[in-house]
Order: C-alpha cells, then structure tokens, then sequence
C-alpha cells in the first residue's frame, strides 16, 4: 500500500462538462467541479484505494488492513491531476525522431540541407553506409516555398541513402541512393492512394523526383519495419521516459506493426510504464482479425485501439480532400512550380474509394473493432459520415456500450457536418497545437472556403465528445503546449492577438478533458481512467501550479513536476 500525501487533486478537471453540455450557459457558472484541495491518495496494486484527508486515510488503512500505508511519498504540494493521456501519437516515428535529423523550424531548404550535413557527419554515416533519416521539414515555412528534390539532397548526402520526412507525415524526401536502394525508378507505379512525383522535361523526364507522398511512403515505412532506423524497442524506451517528462501517462498510437511489436517486447520485460492503446494499421486488419485481436482486449497496459484508415492526405502536402480547390499563390509563383502544381491546386487526394471504405468498415466492426478514420479536409469528413451513419452507426445505439468510432484531426467541416458527428456519437480526436501551427496556411490554402475549421467550441456545443492529441512528431507531445492552444487560439509567443478564430477558443477545463476523461471515453476505458477515483488506475499528473489558477498565456509554461503510472514514481523534479 503506497499513500500520495501533500498533492492538491483535482479528480474530475473536465466534470463540469456534463453540467454544460445541454445548457451552454451553465459554464460560466462552475470552471471546474473539483478545486484543488489537499488530499491523499492511498494505492494498491496499481489501483486507486481511496482518496480523502490524509490522516483519515492512515486510520481507515490501518482499520480495512491492518497496517498503515508501507510507503508515503511527499508529493510536495503539488497539483495532482488525471494522468495526461495522448490520443494520437506516431511514437514509433516520435521515437525515431529523436535519433534523427530534427529539420523543424529551418526557413529555407538551404538551412534543412545543412541541418542534414551536419546530422551525417555527426552519425558518421558516409563511413559506415548506413541510411540516414530526418524528420520534421516543411517546405510551407521556407523563404521560397518550393518542393524539393532528390538532386539538392544528393548533394549533402552523396551516395549514403537517405529518407527524410515532412512535418505532416504525409510525404518523404528521398535522395538518389535511397530511391535506389527502394527499387524505385521510372518504371514504378503509383501505389493506390499514393503518388510517387516525377520530373516534367529535361533530362530527368519521368524520373521519380525523390518526394513520395502518402501511400507511396509505404516503400520507406516497409524499411524501416525492417530495422534499418535503430532498435525501436529501446528507441521507445528513451521515447517514453521524455513523454514521461511532459506529464504524459498513456497514449493512443498510429503507427505500425512494428511499433506493436516493439512495445509487446518492452511489456514482456517489465519496462513498459505508460498506458499504451495501439491501432491497427489498414494492412493489417486481416491479420488482426485472424488473430482475434478486438478493440479494447489486451491488458492494462497494452490494449488494442481501432483499426486506422485513412481518407485523404493532409493540408500540410496539400493533399486533404476538399469540395472547393485548394490553391496557393506562393507556391505557384516559387521556382519549380510547375512540377507539383497538380497537387498545388488540386482538391486533395482521394486515398480510398468510398465503396472501399465501406468495405473495411463492415469487415472492422463486424469482428469487433472500432474505426479511426483520418479525415483533414471537408469532403473527407462528410464521406466518413456518410459511410458510418449508411453502415455501422445505423445499426447501434451510439450512446450504448458498442464501439466507439472515431475521426482523426477533423480539421475542415462543413458546419452541418460538426452537428453530424455529434448527433451520431462519432468521437473528434483533434490536435489543438494544429490550429495555431497551420492557421496561416488555412487561410492561404482555404480562403474564401465556408468551413469550421479546429472548431473545438462548436463540436462541443453540438454535444460532440472530443479527445485531444499531438500528431507527434508532427507537433510537439506536449499537452500544457495543446491546453494553451486549445484556451487561446494563440502560439506560444502570442500570435495572433486575440486569437485565431478567437470563437472556437474553449475553456481550461474542457481543454483537460481532453487529456483526461476524452481520451478514456474514446479508447472506452472510462470506467477505471481519467479520472482519481477508487478502483480506477493509479496514473497522475502532478503540476507545479493550478492550471486553472495561471493566466490563460503562461499555460504552456506550467512545470511538470512529477508522473506516477500503475502507482510507481516514473518522473519527478
């Protein structure tokens, strides 16, 4: 028996959403349901025993056990919380990333080119052969806003294979070597749901360009399925103990098999310390389903998620699937235009038919698993709920105990699709650092579309269950950086004043839940987590001040002061 003693609980950070749900207004009127107040948490077998005044708590030990608590750990005043929950995370690529070429934040390709240079030299990676990743750039943010190609990244890399991935995740950039070593060359269709971009004239026409966007990165995903980018187990290990640090106790993963693999290998050793719910990947429903694996079964620290789909690309690579055409001045006017100005002003790729979609959805819920379908832009949303409410949804009770289908991002709706979703119990799950990365390129891309767009005030009003995320590495894991995005609209240095779309800004507690009690209710876990209760999971967060007690713009900076998981001290400062 272990007793938390010296914290300041807040059990319920999200509880006054019930209370507001039906009458909107009732809100202002109650910020939260729990204050924080001085409490002790007694824990047993990594479960919750009872929450209550500390010297209490000792007596009724002693009376029920005939012992007092055999450790007390001095939680030294600080806010003690649910633990955080991420409820999109690519933590194989997360993981990765920390081993790899970080191109975030580079203004131009000459900047991310050396970023790479100095990544290679670093790695020694021209002596030994072995390839090269990076992670992270974003040609949207550079000074000319081109796509770039195999031939500028040849130039850093020279014959060492090398792969480097967007900060969407939707494309890779891949050097000459690299495409070699792929087996990709003139010859090599265009895999379903993917485009592998070639040149338009010269001396190159019809040569694969080096970027390969969506389902064409499968040939990259199948390499490094293969090892070729480190020991993922041990990469998620070190992977785990920085998501540690930022207050996360779980998350709920999209990438692959190997990822699966990966954290069964940690489980198996006893090294696995967050709360894992892992997707399956499209590819391998057939073997999941083979194998028995249902949405919710496993253990409490590994369970099976929904099987994830995707419908479209993303803003980012100009790839999500819109009504309206998408276009981008910079982008036509930068040099090299040309080549991509297909997808520049396009509608967004179409990665799966709806009769295909359909399909996979009867096969999924069928055997027991739920849907997590990706959906960025409007035409893509509509069509998921088109499909869900023609199919599964018209045969269950969204509010009963089935499952729990959800949308991934949810980014661009039409305003009657934000009531859609909510009527037909479909969870958001959205990225609220997404929001204010990506609102200059919204109204870029997006001017004049008549959309709600990270429309996290009007999903809620609507009754919608929402869960937040990251999306990392695409952003950062954070989940005080999504809470202060998710309250102010706003980055991290203030911009824009008043907020992006200031009208879609939500409160501090409906933010949490989104770290709390949404993700419990997505995964279907609500009945022992997101919350501090007897007989739920002992996971906590413990702050080193009152979220609800700072100014709305220092929420991103609050300390993380420590993070228990199954009852054990993971991280503490």
């Amino acid at each position: 028996m272990t007793l938390f003693v010296n914290g300041r609980v807040i059990a319920r950070p999200g509880a006054a959403l019930d209370a507001g749900r039906t009458h909107p207004a009732r809100r202002a009127e109650v910020p939260y349901a729990t204050p924080a107040c001085d409490r002790a948490v007694a824990v047993h077998a990594g479960r919750i025993v009872e929450v209550g005044e500390a010297g209490r708590l000792r007596h009724a030990l002693r009376d029920a056990y005939g012992t007092e608590a055999g450790e007390v750990v001095d939680l030294e005043g600080g806010v003690v919380l649910p633990g955080f929950v991420d409820s999109h995370i690519h933590s194989a690529l997360f993981a990765r990333s920390l081993f790899s070429a970080d191109l975030r934040g580079a203004r131009s390709v000459e900047e991310a080119l050396q970023r790479v240079r100095d990544h290679v030299l670093r790695a020694g990676a021209a002596q030994t052969g072995q390839w090269v990743f990076g992670t992270a750039w974003d040609h949207n943010q550079w000074d000319v806003p081109v796509v770039p190609d195999r031939h500028a990244l040849d130039r850093v890399t020279g014959n060492t294979p090398a792969a480097l991935h967007s900060g969407d995740a939707h494309t890779w950039w891949v050097n000459t070597a690299g495409l070699r070593a792929l087996g990709i060359d003139r010859s090599t269709a265009d895999p379903p749901g993917g485009t592998i971009e070639r040149a338009h004239g010269g001396a190159d026409d019809g040569e694969p360009t080096g970027i390969l966007r969506e389902a064409a990165g499968q040939h990259v995903d199948r390499l490094l399925a293969t090892g070729a980018g480190g020991n993922l187990a041990e990469q998620l290990g070190h992977a785990q103990r920085v998501l540690w640090g930022l207050g996360i106790t779980g998350v709920h993963d999209f990438d692959g098999e190997d990822c699966r693999d990966a954290y069964l290998d940690l489980r198996a050793r006893g090294a696995l310390g967050l709360r894992v719910t892992k997707s399956i990947p499209l590819i391998a429903l057939d073997h999941a389903i083979d194998e028995g694996r249902r949405t919710g079964g496993g253990d409490e620290w590994l369970r099976t998620g929904a099987v994830k789909i995707f419908t479209d690309g993303a803003l980012g690579s100009h790839t999500c699937l819109m009504h309206s055409p998408m276009r981008s001045p910079a982008l036509d006017e930068a040099p090299g235009a040309e080549q991509s100005r297909g997808v520049e002003q396009s509608r967004g790729v179409e990665t799966i038919s709806e009769a295909d979609l359909s399909a996979v959805i009867d096969r999924a819920t069928a055997a027991g698993i739920a849907i997590a379908a990706h959906a960025i832009g409007d035409r893509a949303n509509a069509r998921i709920l088109d499909v869900l409410a023609g199919g599964p949804l018209a045969r269950q009770d969204p509010t009963g105990s089935g499952l729990r289908h959800r949308i991934e991002h949810a980014q661009h709706m039409a305003p009657d699709d934000v009531r859609r979703l909510a009527r037909l119990g479909v969870v958001a799950s959205m990225q609220p650092v997404h929001a204010t990365a990506d609102f200059e390129l919204v109204e870029e891309l997006l001017e004049g579309h008549r959309l709600r767009s990270y429309a996290w005030r009007s999903l809620l009003d609507a009754g919608a269950q929402l869960t937040f995320g990251s999306d990392a590495p695409v952003e950062t894991p954070s989940p005080l950086a999504a809470v202060h995005a998710a309250v102010t609209r706003q980055r991290r240095d203030g911009r824009p004043e008043g907020g992006w779309q200031p009208e879609e800004r939500i409160s501090v507690a409906e933010a949490l839940a989104g770290y709390t009690s949404g993700p419990a209710y997505a995964a279907g876990q609500e009945h022992f987590s997101g919350t501090i209760e007897p007989g739920g999971i002992a996971d906590f967060t413990v702050l080193g001040a009152d979220p609800f007690a700072v100014p709305a713009h220092e929420l991103a900076e609050i300390p993380v002061a420590g993070v228990i998981t199954g009852g054990a001290l993971r991280h503490w400062v």
